[in-house]
């Protein structure tokens, strides 16, 4: 497995205890799916050594016009990370 998938409609539910991490909140079944369900938009993860979704950036399509033609684009959502077990510091 990469550390990098796409996750599938029935595997959304794998970001909510990251969303609850980082955001502090729950991201209950059926919001992930209205965000990303049915070709709605993408759900990207970075999973750890264990498996575990260490990042997350997803994918909301928009219908926009560029140079007055419609056309389909990608607004980044729900760009998160989870802490680090480590603080910043000028060493690392």
């Amino acid at each position: 497995m990469s550390p990098i998938e796409r996750l599938p409609d029935a595997r959304l539910g794998e970001i909510a205890p990251l969303f609850a991490a980082v955001f502090g909140q729950t991201a209950e079944a059926a919001l992930l799916d209205w965000k990303y369900a049915q070709g709605r938009g993408q759900s990207w993860v970075f999973r750890g050594e264990d498996g575990v979704p260490l990042v997350h950036c997803g994918i909301a399509w928009r219908s926009v016009l560029l140079a007055g033609e419609p056309r389909r684009g990608g607004q980044l959502v729900d760009l998160m990370a989870g802490p680090k077990a480590g603080g910043l510091s000028r060493e690392h």
